[in-house]
């Protein structure tokens, strides 16, 4: 028997990951700090919403504002 997964934490790290992409891409000058942030932000997303169980816990406007940010691994 599988064990049912709550993505509630998962949730949350993917809107904080989605809150630095949006701040980062903004930004006029990034430093290389920022742009290696970006990155790993970008891929934790992209990963993310590779997983079907995430993508169906999300709420439709969070995975609208995820999926608006044109992410490709």
């Amino acid at each position: 028997m599988l064990e049912e997964t709550d993505y509630t934490q998962h949730i949350t790290s993917a809107m904080n990951s989605y809150n630095i992409v949006v701040s980062h891409r903004t930004e006029a000058n990034p430093t290389d700090d920022q742009k290696d942030e970006l990155a790993r932000n970008e891929r934790h997303l992209g990963l993310k919403m590779q997983d079907e169980g995430f993508v169906a816990a999300l709420s439709a406007e969070q995975k609208a504002n995820i999926e608006a940010l044109n992410i490709s691994l």
